[in-house]
């Protein structure tokens, strides 16, 4: 049975002698008198069990809430839940012998709270399962986390945690969750066949990629690292994994052809690394792709072939633009076939090496198209579909203003190119809810009308 209690008070005192503080609002003492007495050894936790009450002697009028959950099988405690996520009673520590009396424990979360570290006897809740302690002030994981050989999920993120012990004898871990630490060094072996989840973001991990144990994987979480070298080929086996991101890493080489065997993948973001090459074959399961802000070079052809959300290029040495952009069923080997992008998002290729001679877009279904600070000379022969957001500024457009036809547009950016025509006046049919239209340092002296009739036009 799951029970809540909350107690209204400041102090109060038990036959154990512990005092709740009133200075830091903790209500410490009492975790310490469930702890202490046990279940086996305390009528009035059996009645808890059971959704009795606990009896406490208020000594000031002044309340703060405490929260917990609690589960029983029989007279042991299975089940202890003391996330504070809506009370100022922060637990300042775990008691000392929460290990030798609630030994069989399974379940045990205390997010949320002031917990400084790990007293010695937790290494005696042998039959964890699920251990919790994210956003707390734990500086250390002590060696003996190791004993815990049953544990499924460890979440001890978001402390303050600097090293990391060997989690080889945690062969049943499932979840794995240390983001936001400070931890420092290399990322050891994990022994387990189990494990699905691993998140190790906005720490400073460094050296190789974690390889080993994850082949159950389905989300790894790396960003904001120091990992560095190559992606593993190995990473082309793990056949369950959809989301893989390792951005703000050192990442160097190439993309490892192995990743099209990842059929299941569905967000893979590499930003902010140091990784080169052309980009490989992708399996056509994936619906987010983000380079950007690497040294990727080479063409774009056969991304057009996956049904892709949103793909993310900017800041890359890429140059080639592809030859065809419309063949039927994209059947050629270097078409690309904007009907595999019927519900994208988000295109974003600025800041590259595009060669264009003038641009031309036979139709595009996207609602925020960039294509700034490339090598677009020229005119706009055709740009067309249902593009919202337009960006083309930084480039070495001439002409052809006038051959945007996606009449939902809302910002257009064309400044900073050569462009010598302007709007025209029918700008209102072509544009009727333009909100934003840049056009400044082009050569448009006397260029623009003195009224044009875009009645949400909010800049110009």
């Amino acid at each position: 049975m799951i029970f809540i209690l909350l107690l209204n008070i400041l102090s109060c005192y038990f036959t154990t002698g512990f005092i709740i503080d009133s200075t830091t609002s903790s209500i410490l003492d009492t975790f310490c008198v469930l702890v202490k007495q046990g279940v086996n050894s305390n009528p009035d936790l059996d009645k808890f069990c059971d959704g009795g009450e606990w009896n406490c002697t208020v000594a000031k009028n002044i309340s703060i809430v405490f929260q917990f959950e609690m589960e029983c099988d029989g007279n042991d405690v299975i089940l202890l839940n003391m996330d504070d996520y809506n009370s100022n009673s922060a637990i300042l520590y775990l008691p000392d012998d929460i290990g030798n009396t609630l030994t069989s424990l399974t379940y045990l979360s205390m997010n949320e709270n002031s917990i400084g570290s790990l007293p010695e006897s937790v290494s005696n809740l042998t039959n964890l399962q699920y251990l919790s302690l994210n956003t707390n002030e734990i500086s250390s994981i002590p060696e003996f986390i190791s004993n815990l050989t049953n544990l499924q999920y460890l979440d001890i993120s978001v402390n303050y945690i600097y090293t990391l012990p060997s989690l080889e004898k945690l062969t049943r871990l499932n979840q794995l969750i240390l983001n936001d630490n400070l931890i420092y060094g290399t990322f050891g072996v994990l022994n387990t066949a189990n494990l699905t989840f691993l998140e190790l973001s906005n720490n400073y991990f460094y050296g190789s990629l974690p390889s080993v144990g994850l082949l159950s994987v389905n989300h790894i979480h790396l960003d904001n690292n120091n990992f560095e070298g190559a992606i593993p080929k190995q990473y082309g086996l793990f056949s369950n994994l959809i989301y893989l991101y390792i951005r703000k890493n050192s990442l160097i080489g190439s993309l490892p052809s192995e990743l099209i065997q990842l059929n299941q993948l569905r967000v893979l973001d590499l930003s902010d690394n140091n990784l080169s090459g052309s980009i490989s074959d992708l399996p056509k399961s994936l619906r987010t792709l983000s380079l950007g802000n690497n040294n990727i070079s080479g063409d774009i052809s056969n991304i057009g072939k996956i049904p892709l959300a949103s793909l993310i290029l900017t800041n890359n040495s890429i140059s080639k633009w592809p030859d065809k952009w419309w063949c039927e069923n994209g059947s050629l080997p270097d078409c690309f076939n904007f009907n595999n992008w019927q519900y994208i998002n988000l295109i974003d290729l600025s800041i590259n090496k595009f060669n264009i001679t003038n641009l031309f877009i036979p139709y595009i279904n996207v609602p925020v198209l960039d294509l700034s600070s490339n090598r677009i000379w020229g005119q706009i022969e055709r740009i067309s579909g249902t593009v919202l957001l337009l960006y083309l500024t930084n480039n070495t457009i001439t002409h052809g203003l006038n051959n945007i036809f996606s009449p939902n547009i809302i910002e257009l950016d064309i400044s900073n190119n050569n462009l010598f025509d302007g709007p025209t006046l029918s700008f209102d049919e072509q544009f009727p809810d333009m909100r934003s239209l840049i056009l400044s340092k082009n050569h448009l002296e006397d260029q623009i009308p003195d009224k044009l009739n875009l009645p949400y036009l909010r800049e110009l």
